[in-house]
């Protein structure tokens, strides 16, 4: 039995995925297969794949219709053999030891799941700059324990991703987790069903991801129209998790922070630069979005000082709070002509 089954999504990345795919192979720890999932891209992704797998037979490639990158990882979960589970991004890179050293204390520990660290690798044209993410030390071993500690995880920005992540395949297998179909935010949804029941959880203080941000084709910075119903969705499963944990009194302002940014994002996405609705037809959508009930409820709560981020961030949130809808959107018009000057 193959120990370690690392699924690679792969989709319109031709420039990145040599040093994604180099970087695997190149893992101090030999006992993996790499499962590269071709999801229909119309560039030489597709070649690049087999080339690999005719290189290295720990290589193999599926080729499908692009579905998305959820029905691509599925289908690796499918084929995959091995008792871990790792999830890799075709533009990013890892660290030599990463599979060695997660792979141990996963033996070592019995775990279900290792949290390790990684680096906000951000890119422009004129700059770079690394951020790191990373964890404290320490074995959870009930659900009680992960529980107690998930809010201060999750405000370290650790939770959402796969990446920083190695999983038991049977703890995946027995609880049905699987990717739905979104275009956006599965890889959430997913973390959210693993978190429903998850003990014996490692936390890794060591950081071996690279992620890179800020390009073009980052899905972060794509204006999509649905952008907002998407977040507003991850949300409701979100505070569900919560709820039925009974953690909502103890998250409660976790939960609130979370809605506030999510209508953050949904008023930024109104003014990228694709976005190609009338000035008057902003104003309303801003208006909805406020009027959206959960966005409402937890507006009446938040105060300027709870909210985090810039001046421009709060005064946004004032704003909304307050209705003052015609004002916000010129202000966000005016930060928009600044940036773009």
């Amino acid at each position: 039995m193959t120990e370690i089954s690392i699924i690679v999504p792969v989709f319109k990345v031709e420039k990145y995925l040599p040093r994604c795919v180099e970087s695997i192979l190149h893992q101090t720890y030999k006992d993996f297969e790499v499962i590269l999932v071709d999801d229909g891209s119309p560039d030489r992704c597709g070649e690049i794949c087999e080339r690999y797998a005719q290189k290295d037979n720990r290589v193999q490639v599926v080729h499908q219709p692009n579905q998305g990158t959820g029905a691509a990882r599925n289908n690796g979960l499918f084929c995959a053999k091995g008792k871990y589970v790792y999830f890799c991004d075709p533009d990013d890179y890892i660290e030599p030891n990463l599979l060695e050293d997660n792979h141990r204390l996963a033996e070592k520990f019995k775990a279900n799941m290792v949290i390790f660290g990684y680096y906000n690798e951000i890119v422009t044209s004129s700059a770079s700059e690394r951020i790191p993410k990373k964890v404290q030390s320490a074995f959870l071993e009930t659900t009680a324990d992960f529980r107690k500690r998930f809010g201060s995880l999750f405000k370290k920005e650790i939770m959402y991703t796969l990446w920083n992540k190695l999983y038991k395949k049977a703890f995946l297998d027995r609880h049905h987790c699987r990717f739905g179909s979104q275009k956006m935010g599965q890889d959430t949804l997913f973390n959210y069903g693993v978190y429903k029941h998850l003990s014996r959880v490692f936390l890794n203080n060591h950081i071996y991801y690279h992620y890179y941000m800020n390009r073009s084709s980052s899905a972060l910075n794509r204006y999509r129209k649905d952008k907002f119903t998407i977040r507003y969705h991850e949300n409701l499963k979100f505070e569900e998790l919560i709820n039925e944990w009974g953690f909502d009194e103890e998250y409660k302002d976790l939960i609130t922070a979370e809605w506030i940014h999510t209508l953050s994002v949904g008023i930024d996405n109104l003014f990228h630069e694709q976005c190609d609705l009338k000035d008057r037809e902003k104003r309303k959508k801003i208006q909805s979005l406020i009027n959206a009930p959960k966005i409402e409820a937890h507006l009446k709560d938040v105060s300027w000082k709870e909210v985090e981020g810039p001046v421009t961030t709060k005064m946004k949130v004032l704003l909304s709070k307050n209705k003052k809808v015609t004002l916000l959107f010129y202000l966000l018009k005016l930060r928009k002509s600044v940036k773009s000057a």
